[in-house]
């Protein structure tokens, strides 16, 4: 038996391989037998086997006997905040693989308070699942199924407007929007509609499943087609979604990218007294630049494993408002208690607002930290194996400082120079994160990093 069937942020898979039809079926009875009956919200991304598992979802409620609300084509935070505030809800299904390439989907779980499942709920739904004997009674069938569509992105929109400052609605700006050509052009082109002195440069914005205008994830590489028009039209601050709308990428005048970690700093450093933040949670990837900035100035920083999930989870102990990710996003609890791409780019232009200032010149009073990253994607190997790689790269290190392992295992090679190396939690990869003062050191140190895992993992298949 699996101990668990969940990686970093739901199931994920491929439909029809990973993700077969009696896989989402016992998921969704699993799910309603750890949440017991009652009513269920389920909504989707653009990806085209979205509504197929959808369905299928769908049908394994009913036949538990529940009622399922359908938001159909939405944002997985729209479907978050819907659940969390409407309060009439065992649970909600979002189906989506989030920033994986389009051949992959997934399942994320959320609770009745809108919170992502934690790692030890998902433990009980995988004991669960994995013990499921469907014993389906023909007279417990329900067939109460509700259309919610339009009510949950209305209410998720309104929400956003009222953490939006009142300045920002007189400004003219040039606005740049990467929709990644899913589900946030529902949701986000809305929002921005409402700042009527805005001026939108849009990119990606035909819904396609199979992502023609650029990958999902919202990284640089992916970008670069994106960044040559905002340049053209020489855009005042930018943002490229991922494709369940939780990531955002931002972007700033001078063409620059703005990882998540980074957004975060500026918006708690800047906007510290008027948030009231004292602490913020933050994941073992992101920049030595969080604790640089703000332990200074008073700020608590408290590291997690890579996952918002783990990021609110921490965040609801410490009773803290304000988490990041580097890799886009940031959870502000007073909004939401999950990743919003949506919330990141409102923050944004509140900060901009407040100081009359263009985000570069915010941005240059901190020092500078070069980040690279790379991916090792594995041959077959046994999920054991992640864990042999990870043991052989700590034993053959040297001139290492200091060691941490909440997940993967970070290596500093100065207290401000490190590399963290983590099996991915949705893709059979390997992931390697860099970070120093020195550019080429940053990118120096992923490439050896890189082929010591190639090396490692190609002795483990010889063997």
């Amino acid at each position: 038996m699996s101990e668990n069937i969940f990686g970093t942020a739901g199931v994920r898979g491929i439909f029809g391989k990973d993700l077969d039809h009696n896989f989402i079926y016992k998921l969704g009875a699993a799910v309603s037998e750890y949440f017991g009956a009652g009513t269920y919200l389920i909504g989707w991304d653009c990806r085209v086997t979205s509504l197929a598992i959808a369905n299928i979802a769908i049908s394994s409620l009913l036949s538990m006997g529940n009622e399922v609300h359908v938001a159909g084509l939405i944002t997985t935070p729209a479907l978050q905040k819907y659940i969390q505030d409407t309060k009439i809800y065992k649970g909600g299904l979002m189906i989506t693989a989030s920033h994986n390439p389009p051949e992959y989907n997934g399942i994320k779980v959320i609770r009745g308070d809108g919170v992502e499942i934690s790692r030890k709920e998902e433990v009980s739904i995988t004991k669960i699942f994995n013990e499921l004997d469907l014993d389906i009674k023909w007279y417990n069938v329900s067939s109460k199924v509700l259309n919610k569509e339009d009510s949950a992105v209305t209410h998720y929109i309104e929400s956003l407007y009222n953490h939006i400052a009142p300045d920002v609605l007189k400004r003219e700006i040039k606005l740049g929007i990467d929709y990644a050509n899913c589900s946030s052009y529902f949701t986000i082109r809305r929002l921005v509609n409402l700042f009527h002195n805005f001026k939108l440069i849009e990119v990606n914005n035909e819904v396609n499943g199979l992502f023609p205008g650029r990958l999902p994830e919202p990284t640089p590489e992916n970008l670069k087609k994106t960044l040559k028009l905002f340049k053209k039209y020489s855009i005042d601050l930018g943002i490229a979604f991922d494709g369940d709308g939780d990531r955002g990428i931002i972007i700033d005048e001078n063409n620059r990218v703005y990882w998540g970690d980074e957004i975060g700093v500026l918006v708690a450093y800047y906007m510290a007294e008027d948030l009231g933040i004292n602490a913020v949670v933050t994941p073992v990837s992101s920049s030595i630049l969080v604790e640089t900035v703000l332990e200074p100035i008073g700020i608590k920083v408290v590291r997690t494993r890579v996952g918002a999930k783990n990021i609110v989870s921490k965040m609801i102990e410490l009773n803290s408002i304000l988490g990041f990710e580097e890799n886009g996003g940031i959870i502000y609890a007073p909004h939401l208690l999950a990743r919003d791409g949506a919330i990141t780019l409102i923050m944004t232009l509140n900060l901009l607002s407040k100081y009359r200032k263009s985000l570069s010149e915010l941005r240059k009073i901190f020092p500078t930290y070069y980040q690279f990253k790379l991916k090792y994607r594995l041959p077959k190997l046994d999920p054991s194996f992640k864990t042999e790689i990870l043991l052989k790269i700590r034993e053959e290190a040297k001139d290492i400082v200091r060691v941490e392992e909440i997940d993967g295992i970070k290596l500093f090679h100065s207290e401000d120079e490190w590399v963290l190396i983590r099996p991915s939690g949705t893709e059979p990869l390997i992931r390697i994160f860099t970070e120093s003062r020195d550019k080429k050191k940053a990118k120096e140190l992923a490439e050896l990093y890189y082929w010591k895992i190639k090396s490692i993992a190609s002795n483990i298949v010889t063997n």
